[in-house]
């Protein structure tokens, strides 16, 4: 039961990531490393995914900060 709760999220989040790895431009398709990252993260989904998650709100959150701040920039100097 657990096996395969472990490779469905693996099966996942690797379709999720080969995805955009595979929509990405920016990145030579015939780069190893970048085949090795994707590898050992679909291995370690249970800890890269929560860290995936963390990163991208820490950067929504910044963002919306930044955003705060030049709307409070704007008012002061109205």
């Amino acid at each position: 039961m657990i096996a395969s709760l472990y490779f469905c999220g693996a099966l996942a989040s690797s379709g999720i990531w080969l995805s955009a790895f595979l929509k990405d431009e920016s990145t030579p398709k015939s780069d190893t490393a970048s085949w090795v990252v994707l590898v050992i993260a679909t291995i370690l989904w249970p800890v890269a995914v929560p860290l995936a998650i963390r990163e991208r709100s820490t950067k929504n959150n910044r963002l919306l900060l930044m955003e705060s701040s030049l709307d409070l920039d704007i008012v002061t100097e109205s």
